[in-house]
């Protein structure tokens, strides 16, 4: 059978013909010019790093397990973009005695004048791709500073194409609108904060038609091309002569005084609240955020589907109280991490995929290896025929730069190799961390912002719609109940009564968990935990 791989990393080689449509159609023509059956592996990625690549990993496995015993591909450079993953998945196809095609045109690995015209291609290719890359930053930085360098996208401004070819960037009048609004408001004195919320309320829209945030109108104010500047690569104001200005230049003067004056803080203060942005309304996606209610001493805590005080969206409920979500999604988490056959089951799934990337990247070093003895060999060949006269140095020196160039690769390479190899050790720390024994403890002695990113690890989607809340596990377990209507009689105590509901949830859905037996205490835990972490004006 022959295996079809197919490779594409920019779009620009699709429309040079490389496109993954076209490599399969004429792949397949190829087999069937064999009479033969093929396998189609389509990859979407960049060359330039032989661990990463999934499809070409399982097209190796294929070709171990015999099913596949010719490759094809359309261009040398579809292989691989480095020179040294190209050699090594080249030894590959030779020891597995695979029949190499490119483009129909069989690579013979016993003709050393094949194997020599397809490494100097591969070299050509790789030394193609440095050049651009050297010359396109040489064009950027000529353009950053004689202000014609334009970003790929900026609030306020739309990309067109003129029939000559060239791009010029054109003013969208309501998004302009919306930057001179942003000005006006802020030279007037008003905080980020209260912008935020007037442009919001006043129907102003961001890209794709959402809300307006902090952040956005901070880096709007700071940004130059709104009064017609940009900044060379020495951080000096220069006339861009791409955008044409929004705001006068003396408005910019102004507002950039203040800017100056009003440094940003940290607007983006991370809320010390267990469940803050990991329920999510099924109608529009956003998240529900801590707020509270009521006056001073009886205020009541909540999670609220509001974006920048406007309203997201119609869906009911607008707003589920703290005590609620916390003790829901805690006492989920907590039985699941007790939950050891599940558990199990995740961290032998993620053990395993660490286990498959560190193996290749071994792989890679073993190959890498046998390519540096043979090169060190031939050097030492070399320089024992110089001291011997055989040959003289000037008949070599060629020869030697290009053993030293590759032996200096094939070192970098190692250092990268390496560098996985660690990578993969630090993921296992971390799953272990995820996983380990030790998390109830963790869970019961952490803040808030501990407990949080640690639900976040179990807790892989939490959603609610018409008021029936949806959780689902990491472990692949999945939860649902519908959210109880507050009441409003005075002697009502709302957190008796949201105790007693999960509890009776939980009560029902404990057969889902192995550890049912330790059910009470963990609830009587979650509780104990709650507790004292709320606000004592909370009800």
């Amino acid at each position: 059978m022959v295996g079809i791989y197919c490779r594409v990393s920019t779009k620009g080689q699709e429309k040079d013909g490389y496109s993954l449509e076209t490599q399969e159609e004429k792949g397949r023509d190829f087999a069937r010019s064999l009479g033969e059956e093929c396998e189609v592996y389509r990859e979407a990625l960049s060359g330039k790093r032989l661990e990463n690549r999934d499809v070409w990993w399982h097209l190796a496995d294929d070709i171990k397990a015999g099913t596949i015993d010719k490759v094809w591909i359309i261009d040398s450079d579809r292989l691989a973009r480095k020179q040294l993953d190209s050699l090594i998945m080249l030894e590959f196809l030779e020891e597995q005695g695979i029949e190499f095609y490119v483009d129909g045109r069989k690579i013979d690995f016993d003709n050393p004048d094949d194997v020599m015209v397809f490494q100097i291609t591969q070299a050509v290719a790789e030394r193609t791709g440095a050049d651009i890359i050297r010359k396109s930053m040489r064009g950027i930085r000529r353009s950053i500073d004689n202000g014609t360098w334009a970003v790929n996208r900026l609030y306020g401004y739309e990309r067109k194409f003129e029939s000559s070819g060239s791009i010029k960037w054109v003013v969208v009048a309501e998004q302009a609108e919306a930057i001179r609004r942003m000005f006006e408001l802020y030279l007037k004195g008003m905080s980020l904060n209260q912008i935020t919320k007037s442009l919001n309320k006043e129907g102003y829209r961001s890209w794709g038609g959402g809300y307006f945030e902090v952040s956005r109108i901070n880096r709007t104010l700071k940004q130059p091309r709104y009064a017609g500047y940009t900044y060379n690569q020495k951080g000096e104001l220069i006339e861009s002569k791409v955008y044409e200005p929004i705001i006068s230049k003396e408005t910019w003067r102004k507002a950039s005084e203040l800017v100056k004056m009003n440094p940003a803080r940290s607007f983006r203060k991370k809320a010390d609240h267990i469940s803050t942005g990991i329920l999510r309304c099924g109608k529009c996606g956003e998240a529900f955020h801590f707020h509270t209610r009521g006056h001073t001493g009886q205020k009541m805590g909540y999670y609220e589907h509001h974006q920048n005080g406007v309203k997201a969206c119609d869906q009911l409920p607008v707003s589920i109280r703290d005590y609620f979500l916390d003790l829901l999604l805690s006492t989920l988490y907590l039985m699941t991490i007790q939950d050891q056959e599940s558990v199990k089951k995740l961290y032998e799934e993620e053990q395993r995929k660490i286990e498959q990337a560190k193996g290749r990247v071994e792989h890679h070093i073993v190959r890498l290896e046998k390519r540096e003895d043979k090169l060190k060999a031939e050097k030492k060949r070399l320089i024992q025929s110089i001291r011997k006269g055989i040959i003289g140095d000037n008949d070599v020196a060629d020869d030697m730069r290009e053993i030293n160039s590759e032996l200096r690769t094939l070192a970098k390479n190692r250092e990268e190799y390496m560098k996985s190899i660690r990578e993969s050790q630090e993921r296992y720390e971390i799953l272990i961390a995820k996983f380990g024994a030790d998390n109830l403890v963790k869970f019961a002695d952490g803040t808030n912002l501990l407990k949080r990113e640690m639900l976040r690890v179990l807790v892989e989607k939490a959603a609610i719609t018409e008021r029936q809340i949806t959780v689902k596990m990491a472990t692949g377990q999945s939860f649902s109940l519908s959210y109880p209507r507050a009441r409003r009689s005075k002697d009502h105590n709302s957190r008796e009564d949201d105790r007693e509901y999960i509890y009776q949830y939980i009560e029902k859905i404990q057969d889902e968990f192995s550890s049912t037996k330790e059910f009470r205490e963990t609830f009587d835990k979650t509780l104990e935990l709650l507790e004292p972490k709320n606000p004592s004006g909370h009800q």
